[in-house]
Order: C-alpha cells, then structure tokens, then sequence
C-alpha cells in the first residue's frame, strides 16, 4: 500500500473549529497554530515545517513570541520533519512525548460484526456525555469549549459517536471529513471498560459509517498502546509525530 501522512485534514479541521468558536487560527508557512481561549482544547502550534539550516533561529522565534503569550506553548511535529529539527526541539523543550501517525486506504478498512451498542451523538445532552468522557480520559484536567463542539455537531463535515456498555457511555469518536479524506479524532474510552475492544469498535464503526461517501483515506494519530488496535481495523504506521512542551 503507497500511503503518505497528510497534514491537511487536521489543518481543515482546526480552521473549522475556529470559524465556529472564538479560536483563532494562524496559517504560516513556516507552522500553523490554533489559539483557544482559556487553554481549552485544541490550543497548539503544529505543521511545524522550517529548513534544518534555519531551525535553530525559527524555534527561538517562537518560543519568544510563547513566552509573550501570542503562541500556545505547545508544539507538534509531523512524521516529516527532520531528524536535526526534532533533537534542536527536545533540546529546547522542556517535555517530549510521540504518536505514531496512522493511515489507510477505505477500501482497507477491516470491519467486523460486533455487539457493542454504538450510536451517533445528536443531540446536546448526549454530546456533554461524549464531553465529559474526552476531558477525563484525553485532557488530563483540560477543558472543552462546549459551544463549540455543539457548533461542530451541527456541521455537515463532522459526525461523532459514542459507544456505551449496559446503557453507560464508555467510549467516544469523532471524524471529520475534508474533501476525499477523514480525520479519526479523540477516541477515549472510560478507564473500568477500557480493554474491552471499544476504542476499535467505535472507530471502525464510525468509518464504516461514511464507506459510501467520496472518502479514500483515513488518517489519525495513535498512543503506543493504541496502534495495535487501529492496525487491526486497517490502518498503517506512517511515522512518528512530535509533541512538545517548549515552556
């Protein structure tokens, strides 16, 4: 399978979510960085793309503008970034951890019967489930800006879905169409049902729910521990992205 990681529809994707919230999104060659208020949730520089031979100057440039508090201080690297750029990065950070970027062709995608009750989110008092579920298990103590995600369940580009276990919300997906490609967004699934094969479920579940659509690839970005269950509905390690914390 000739795959390549594509930045462009987590770029399409944040410049939706700031169309339909007060984030505000900035589109420079050298990074793309979307700003939210109150440090909720998306809140980082990422596409980080500069030459080796200017990297070291680019970095510093933007850890000043951090420090002012007109960048977030959180910076992500695709799979193409060079080797140099990434040490210079982990040298001036002061936290780093990966994801492997994961992809695959639809017509791949493994899907399997299943028992588990999946169903998509549609209305507010459901979404605030699937909200609480993504803070706890993803955000670590971090926000989501309510509106906003009720303002991306409304779009036509955007489908979410929730998985539940006894009639309880146990686990979450989020995809996001862009032209003919879909962005698999914040799977998370609650601590006491996780390994249970949810997290895989509710994603093939989500892609197979769009197969008849104009969609030839799916992208998305995996935890260690996760790679192996998105390998089974299909999709492929692509490299490795770079998380950073620079202050």
């Amino acid at each position: 399978m000739n795959l390549e990681y594509s930045e462009l529809n987590i770029q399409a994707f944040f410049r939706l979510y700031a169309d339909l919230s007060s984030a505000k999104f900035i589109d420079l060659p050298q990074y793309k960085a979307i700003i939210s208020k109150g440090d909720t949730w998306p809140n980082s520089v990422f596409s980080f793309n500069v030459s080796e031979n200017i990297a070291s100057v680019e970095i510093d440039k933007l850890i000043a503008k951090m420090k002012l508090g007109d960048l977030p201080t959180q910076l992500r690297t695709p799979p193409t970034t060079p080797l140099t750029v990434i040490e210079l990065l982990r040298n001036k950070s002061v936290r780093h951890l990966t994801w492997a970027a994961m992809g695959m062709e639809m017509r791949g995608l493994e899907l399997k019967n299943t028992t588990i009750d999946i169903k998509r989110v549609e209305d507010k008092e459901t979404l605030e489930s699937w909200i609480k579920i993504v803070e706890v298990e993803l955000m670590q103590g971090g926000k989501i800006d309510r509106q906003a995600f009720v303002n991306l369940l409304g779009h036509e580009s955007c489908q979410f879905y929730l998985a539940y276990v006894e009639g309880v919300p146990a686990s979450t997906s989020l995809t996001f169409i862009d032209k003919n490609t879909v962005g698999v967004y914040l799977v998370a699934t609650v601590a006491k049902f996780q390994r249970r094969g949810l997290g895989k479920a509710v994603t093939a579940h989500s892609l197979g729910a769009i197969q008849d659509q104009n969609v030839t690839h799916a992208y998305l970005q995996a935890t260690d521990i996760g790679k192996s269950v998105y390998a089974a509905i299909g999709f492929k390690d692509l490299g490795e992205i770079g998380g950073f914390a620079m202050l």
